[in-house]
């Protein structure tokens, strides 16, 4: 996300805005926050949308009610017809399904023949995401084996020095095994 943020000119991108799904938060994680959060990130970066939220703002009591969530979304719609932004949803598998499907049907709505509007999108496999969005692409994306074994080498070295153990390298390798041995890819 940085890398696009600074690359945004050289792309013609204005707007870059991100959503880290986390399964602890589901309850809060709904379509309307979802939007609402997009559109702040949003507003920092594209000047001309200042307006348009001012008008959605004092539409809603000068924010003392919450925005309906068309409204965010037609909001979110008129960006796009005149910015090109790029949209990053992580761990849409961690999403309730609820969420995960009203998002993927509005982003259908957003994208539906406006070339403004790149998305992308991370998620585990085991669930299955149906888009329909014309243009998706999917790409498996796997962490190599040496990759994670250097990451849990790094997070047990940190770890394994504050305990009171004699043979700390042949309990770390065991360790890293065990956790090898289950991760199959992750």
């Amino acid at each position: 996300m940085d890398y696009l943020d600074s690359a945004k000119s050289i792309y013609g991108i204005y707007g870059v805005a991100y959503v880290y799904f986390n399964y602890k938060q589901q309850e809060s994680q709904t379509p309307s926050t979802v939007y609402a959060g997009l559109l702040a990130q949003l507003l920092k970066q594209i000047p001309e949308l200042g307006a348009l939220a001012e008008e959605l703002y004092e539409k809603n009591d000068s924010g003392k009610k919450k925005p309906r969530t068309e409204d965010l979304l037609n909001l979110l719609s008129n960006v796009m017809t005149s910015s090109k932004v790029f949209l990053a949803f992580d761990a849409l598998d961690e999403a309730s399904d609820s969420t995960r499907i009203d998002l993927l049907k509005q982003l259908q709505r957003l994208e539906d023949g406006k070339k403004s509007l790149r998305v992308f999108m991370t998620s585990r496999p085991s669930v299955e995401i149906k888009a329909p969005i014309e243009k998706i692409r999917s790409i498996e994306v796997t962490a190599r084996e040496s990759d994670l074994r250097i990451f849990i080498r790094a997070q047990l070295e940190e770890k394994i020095e504050e305990l009171d153990i004699e043979d700390q390298q042949t309990i770390m390798a065991q360790i890293v095994e065990s956790v090898l041995s289950h991760a199959a890819g992750m």
